[in-house]
């Protein structure tokens, strides 16, 4: 009897570690082949972008404050120079902008990184999760990536992402359906979906209190790895409601401080508009049909800081 129960436990373990192994090869060939969210599917868009770098003048990286207010033709006209927009969403954060800095250094000549994210990134907290997603393999395990103290929030994340139960029954669904993608990209980001409006009256300024110093890691690591490789690099928020602008005057100040305290020279003349311009997210999108002319105003700010 007590044979059997051992021989039991045995198998028992033996199915555990079998699981496992199998969980992280399952996770990524769900990330990588089954995914169909725009977020998953920007990701390997933007990737696709890197693989196809030669030698290029400004590249962009940052959140979809970003992805909607940049067009990179408009700006390679009025630059005269090549540009490439490489924006991932706010979920991906500093950290995943780190990444995709060094995908592109690695890949080949830049001159300039623009880093363009939302007015309210510093008040969130560091996205692991978009580090793992964003990493080459050779820097999802280093560990020189994060301070000591955050080691163990990254592993957690990554055992989150690669030990997903969820991942087996995406892929069980993926091979049972027979739908098609729908269409997600719109003139280089994800499609906008309805116009939302917001009470003007009602909103606040953000404050200096909620600001999360952890996001400082990566823009230190960002300026060190651009001043290592002789790339130019500048930070400038993303396009802004302007009544919300108006509001955070001692949050911005705090923040270009942190900012440039890090080694990123900050343009402080942030892109302001009206609600009558914005789009999904009145706060931080542009309205599509105002792309080029949120592109013209960032050029405007952006043309004596690049080389």
């Amino acid at each position: 009897m007590r044979s059997s129960y051992q021989r039991y436990l045995w198998q028992l373990l033996a199915l555990c570690l079998l699981a496992a192994a199998i969980m992280p090869v399952v996770a990524w060939y769900d990330l990588t082949h089954c995914q169909e969210q725009p977020e998953r599917l920007l990701m390997q868009y933007q990737l696709g972008k890197i693989d196809q770098l030669r030698d290029v003048d400004t590249v962009f990286v940052g959140d979809s404050s970003l992805g909607n207010a940049i067009d990179a033709g408009t700006f390679s006209k009025l630059s005269g120079k090549t540009a490439v927009n490489l924006a991932l969403t706010g979920f991906h954060g500093y950290s995943a902008s780190y990444n995709m800095i060094r995908r592109v250094i690695r890949h080949g000549a830049v001159r300039n990184v623009v880093v363009v994210q939302a007015l309210d990134m510093m008040t969130r907290a560091p996205s692991y999760e978009g580090y793992a997603y964003s990493a080459q393999v050779m820097d999802l395990l280093d560990p020189r990536a994060f301070p000591f103290r955050e080691l163990p929030s990254y592993l957690k994340a990554l055992a989150g992402i690669f030990f997903n139960t969820q991942s087996l029954r995406n892929l069980v669904y993926f091979w049972l359906s027979s739908t098609t993608t729908p269409s997600w990209l719109s003139n280089d980001y994800i499609r906008q979906g309805p116009v939302r409006s917001v009470d003007e009256e009602k909103l606040k300024g953000l404050p200096t209190a909620r600001i999360d110093l952890r996001n400082t890691w990566f823009l230190r690591k960002m300026a060190a790895y651009c001043r290592e490789h002789d790339v130019n690099i500048v930070y400038m928020h993303g396009p802004t409601l302007d009544v919300r602008a108006d509001l955070s005057g001692d949050y911005l100040r705090r923040v270009n401080d942190l900012i440039a305290q890090a080694g990123i020279p900050v343009v402080q003349q942030v892109v302001t508009l009206p609600l009558s311009m914005m789009g999904d997210s009145p706060l931080d999108h542009v309205a599509p049909e105002n792309k080029a002319e949120a592109t013209r105003l960032f050029w405007e700010r952006l043309r004596g800081s690049l080389r």
